[in-house]
């Protein structure tokens, strides 16, 4: 006759212990393995089998952040010289001639504000990662005269003139005015400005090449 082997309360327990640390164990591995797979980063995500398991796809807003924190991008700073005659000669006798030479040196840049660029300046194509990001043009941000460079040639004076010109505050400011003026006006030569465009392109993308692992799918349009 077959007895029936009775299930001890303690056998019972260990067994359900058992149980639920096999279900907790599965439950971490799935969720382990979910975080590392879709959770690498709150804004970017690796597409699983995908064409390109490296592809980093990067949304509108994370871009739009890693450009406001920039906030001005410098893109060119340029070396610049103007020089200045200074002619206080009285009417066009040799005798009367008084002219002087002013070597002025300085440093031009040009900038582009990113401060207000907006979502909808941006494009990221989820398929092929590929973004498309429209900015403001370069401006003219500064000139700055550095006034410890300044140099001044001898004054060049007629027979009747003697001494240096000697100039008042307000006609040394207009001088320095009119120099900034040129040195702007050097700015603004067109291969300056598209050498300006270009570093603003690249530098760019150097700042967004941690949000995607390929810069060459960044591309930078500038606005009209």
């Amino acid at each position: 006759m077959n007895r029936k082997k009775k299930t001890t309360p303690l056998f019972a327990k260990i067994k359900l212990i058992k149980s639920i640390t096999i279900l907790l164990i599965l439950i971490l591995v799935i969720t382990f393995g979910y975080f590392k797979i879709f959770k690498k980063d709150p804004k970017t995500y690796v597409v699983p089998n995908a064409a390109n398991d490296s592809l980093k796809i990067t949304s509108e807003e994370t871009i739009v952040n890693k450009i406001h924190e920039v906030n001005k991008l410098i893109s060119l700073q340029l070396d610049l010289k103007e020089n200045m005659i200074i002619d206080n000669s009285w009417g066009d006798w040799e005798v009367f001639k008084k002219i002087q030479k002013i070597h002025y040196y300085g440093v031009g840049s040009y900038a582009v504000d990113l401060s207000n660029l907006s979502k909808d300046k941006v494009n990221v194509d989820k398929l092929t990662g590929t973004v498309t990001i429209t900015i403001p043009k370069p401006q003219v941000d500064s000139v700055t005269i550095d006034r410890d460079k300044t140099t001044y040639e001898t004054t060049d004076n007629g027979l009747l003139r003697f001494g240096d010109i000697k100039l008042k505050a307000d006609e040394y400011n207009f001088v320095e005015k009119e120099v900034m003026n040129k040195m702007k006006d050097k700015l603004n030569d067109k291969k300056i400005y598209d050498q300006a465009v270009s570093n603003t392109k690249d530098n760019l993308k150097n700042i967004l090449q941690s949000l995607t692992k390929d810069s060459s799918k960044i591309s930078i349009n500038i606005e009209a």
